[in-house]
């Protein structure tokens, strides 16, 4: 069973990249941008912003995973400022209109493509003209996942045990009610292996590339996040019971 206890000392909140708008604000005035732009050499700052961006790209995509398999996420997991930039990616990648050279910046051209644009338009470049049908269905459903948890979070009913905690796992959830569950074995390898199972279903039998390089692409996303956090999770405990 997973208990309260179980949940707040779990690995899946050890290591979280927090994305929240709070967490971007905050980090963004403590990150001393400022203080790195002038007293580092021009390749170090270059390399401290593509780690800043990749990490950042990083828990993006992963959110864009257990937005949907997962319930009650921490108040500092998400935002609707991860949650633009993640449409927007996820909706450039998805159109037949953005060269591939450009999809990589697809959450900041998104904006621009898409002012001005009547809703007909809107609705044709969002869901006719797209690479594939599946993953404009999915963006929806990650969409609806996602606003549901920012409200919720609004609302006070996020996580109960951690504030950086990347929701519970409704598989998780389930089988606790038959036997005792692991939380990395669920969320950092069965969670990841279904939706990879399903991105290679997709690429091999629906001849749907996009969609399922797409699945694939989120499920290692955070799979790399939950192996991390175990990782600093062992690391602690070792150091405290050293």
């Amino acid at each position: 069973m997973i208990t309260d206890e179980a949940n707040s000392k779990s690995s899946s909140h050890r290591k979280t990249v927090k994305i929240s708008d709070h967490a971007i604000v905050w980090g963004g005035y403590s990150s001393g941008f400022s203080k790195m732009l002038f007293q580092k050499t021009w390749d170090e700052f270059i390399t401290w912003l593509v780690w800043l961006v990749l990490r950042f790209n990083k828990a993006v995509s992963a959110m864009q995973m257990w937005c949907v398999a997962r319930f009650k996420p921490g108040s500092q997991t998400l935002g609707i400022t991860a949650f633009a930039y993640a449409w927007g990616f996820a909706v450039g990648y998805n159109s037949m209109q953005i060269h591939w050279v450009f999809k990589p910046f697809s959450a900041l051209i998104i904006p621009f493509m898409l002012f001005g644009k009547s809703w007909p338009e809107i609705y044709q470049f969002l869901a006719v003209n797209v690479e594939s049908q599946l993953l404009a269905g999915y963006i929806v459903l990650f969409s609806l996942c996602c606003l549901i948890h920012i409200v919720m979070i609004w609302m006070g009913k996020g996580s109960d045990g951690s504030m950086s905690r990347r929701g519970q796992s409704w598989i998780g959830l389930a089988l606790s009610k038959f036997m005792s569950v692991n939380e990395f074995f669920i969320c950092g390898i069965v969670e990841p292996l279904i939706y990879i199972c399903v991105g290679v279903s997709a690429w091999y039998y629906l001849h749907d590339g996009y969609f399922g390089s797409y699945m694939i692409i989120i499920a290692l996303a955070e799979a790399s996040q939950q192996i991390l956090d175990k990782a600093y999770d062992e690391h602690t405990k070792s150091v405290l019971k050293a």
